[in-house]
Parts: C-alpha cells; structure tokens; sequence
C-alpha cells in the first residue's frame, strides 16, 4: 500500500493540473472576450429614424459571437414622427451605420449619412412646422429624401432659410423654392 500512494499522489496533481489548466484557459477567454472581442456599433432605422446601438461580444479577432447587447433609442426626428402620427407601427429596417472594436478600428455603413439630419431639432421642427400649415406634401418629400442614405444630404440645412411665421402665403413661397433647391440637389448628388 506504501508503494501505490506516491502514484495516486501523482495521478491526482496530475487531475488538479489539467483542472487548473482548463479554468486558467476558460477564465482567460472571458477575459479576452469582455476586454478584445467587443464590437461596438449604431445603426439607424431608414423606417422612422430611431438608433440602435449594438455591442457583440465576439471571441477576440474572429466573428463568432458570443451573444449581443443592444438598446433602441429616440431621436429627434423619431419622436416628432411619432407625435404626428406619420410612421405606423413597424418592424425596424436598421441600417448599420459605424461601428467599432475586436480588431475594426473604424467600420463605416450607409446609415452613417443619416444621422445628421435625425439628430437635427431644427430640422425636426421643420418637419412638425411643415405639417402644422399643411405642407404634408413636401414634408413626405424631405421625409422620404432624409431617410435615403443615397440622398439625405440634399436636405441637410434646408431648414435655415425656413419662415419663422405661421403665414401660410411665406410658407408656400418658401417651400416653392426649397423644392427646387432640393430637386437641384438631388440631380448634382452623384450616385
């Protein structure tokens, strides 16, 4: 019995050092995974304009995934369209728009062009002023054009010139104009 104590001894370290072995490897994953294999990102819903931001946890350097965390948020613009009633519900189209981490130092989507203008109060409040005087027609118009990234930045600023009254005579004036300012915007846009 003497003898075989010195091999159950060893037999047993030998366990304990394959356990040790297989934690320290299993804890060092979690750690890289939390710590490299993040891949933080926002994409932007082309639908009513509302952001979601995303973080996948990514085994470091690769694309398997872990699992993903994501939170939706209101933007400006969102919230303006859901107080007048002008998006029905919907299932998000979320466009990605950049992004972040586990190796990508800067990944870059075509919901990226978006975000100017859903972020934008004044052109929010355009939209919302636009269908206060009856304007419906060319507020769909901007709508429309803001949420193409293609062609969002033809409306960009366009709010700068708006009347700040609520005479509809200026605002036919004025949207008379700007529909041409938008529509040469559109045609000069390269695609």
């Amino acid at each position: 019995m003497e003898k075989l104590f010195p091999i159950f001894l060893a037999v047993a370290r030998k366990r304990s050092l394959w356990r040790l072995s297989f934690y320290s490897a299993a804890a060092l994953l979690i750690y890289l995974a939390i710590t490299a294999g993040s891949f933080r990102y926002q994409s932007v819903c082309d639908k009513c304009g509302a952001i979601k931001n995303s973080t996948d946890w990514n085994i470091p350097f690769t694309s398997w995934c872990l699992f993903t965390q994501a939170n939706e948020a209101e933007t400006e613009l969102s919230r303006v369209l859901a107080d007048l009633k002008l998006v029905p519900p919907h299932q998000h189209h979320w466009l990605f728009a950049s992004g972040a981490g586990n190796g990508a130092f800067c990944a870059i989507g075509p919901g990226r062009h978006l975000r100017q203008n859903i972020n934008d109060r004044a052109f929010s409040s355009l939209i919302a002023r636009l269908s206060s005087v009856g304007q419906s027609k060319f507020r769909d118009k901007l709508l429309t054009i803001a949420l193409n990234p293609d062609q969002s930045l033809a409306v960009r600023m366009i709010w700068l010139d708006a009347p700040a009254n609520s005479l509809i005579s200026d605002w036919n004036e004025w949207v008379k104009e700007a529909s041409e300012t938008v529509d040469r915007g559109l045609e000069i846009r390269p695609r």
